[in-house]
């Protein structure tokens, strides 16, 4: 994606593919995450096919909130974004979040032999 794509989507390469209006500092923007939810918005765009990012509900966790957004073509594509906490994360390790690479499947998992 180039500077102009940029400027016209929004989109940035270090927001995880959020769009910059619900990312405030490098962490999510609770009250703009609320209102996508409430209005049936997108938040940002898919690393890995280019489609919506569907925001899910914010999860409370032993008072830390966690938020999710997932691929609108969930089925096809597989690909979710977490912010922990709230923070943003600029580079990711799982498997989903590496470009080209398609997420595990269980027949494709490491199997270990069963000791008799």
């Amino acid at each position: 994606m180039n500077a102009t794509q940029q400027a016209l989507t929004g989109d940035t390469p270090h927001d995880a593919g959020l769009w910059p209006r619900y990312v405030t500092g490098g962490a999510i923007d609770h009250a703009q995450w609320l209102r996508a939810r409430a209005e049936s918005q997108f938040v940002g765009t898919c690393r890995r096919c280019g489609d919506y990012l569907v925001p899910d509900p914010p999860a409370e966790l032993a008072g830390r909130t966690d938020y999710t957004a997932r691929c609108r073509r969930a089925e096809e594509c597989g690909y979710e974004l977490a912010a922990p906490g709230g923070r943003v994360m600029r580079h990711s390790g799982r498997r989903s979040d590496q470009p080209g690479k398609p997420p595990k499947t269980k027949s494709t998992d490491a199997t270990f032999p069963v000791r008799p």
